[in-house]
């Protein structure tokens, strides 16, 4: 092997790796950064934070208009809050922006169930199972709820 190649793997293997999001010292300060207001929302979210999500939410929308994933969340945390128009307008949103998103196929699917429209439900169940190739969680968890709501009635 030339020395120009060997030079060049010993220099480029290390940048890979930090262009991948590896190396640097946990322990050093100066390479922490804080989370983005996407990431502190979806924190909130997971504590069952929901009232507290929302303004931040509304922040990461300001910081970024085109993010399906946190007009979806939107719609999730006014769900949780009782706010259920609301809820299928920021639903309708994400999907606007990313027709596939499928986190919001199965919120607005739980969504419609919660409405008692099972039929809206299932077109969403269906999206899901023609984009899950192979199964995914939210094929799954929209598959349950549907299959939950159908046994209390």
């Amino acid at each position: 092997m030339s020395k120009t190649i060997i030079l060049g793997l010993l220099v480029g293997f290390p940048l890979l790796a930090l262009a991948a999001g590896g190396g640097g010292d946990s322990s050093d300060s100066s390479s922490f950064s804080e989370p983005d207001t996407y990431s502190k929302a979806k924190s909130l979210v997971e504590d069952g934070e929901f009232e507290a999500a929302i303004p931040v939410l509304f922040d990461a929308i300001r910081e970024d208009d085109q993010n399906a994933d946190a007009y979806n969340l939107l719609g999730f945390t006014h769900r949780k809050t009782g706010r259920m128009e609301a809820a299928l307008k920021y639903y309708r949103k994400a999907l606007a922006l990313n027709p596939r998103h499928r986190g919001a196929h199965e919120y607005l699917g739980e969504a419609f169930l919660e409405l008692g429209d099972l039929d809206s439900a299932k077109k969403h169940l269906a999206f899901l199972d023609k984009d899950c190739t192979f199964g995914c969680r939210e094929y799954a968890m929209l598959k349950k709820a549907i299959e939950r709501y159908r046994s209390r009635k």
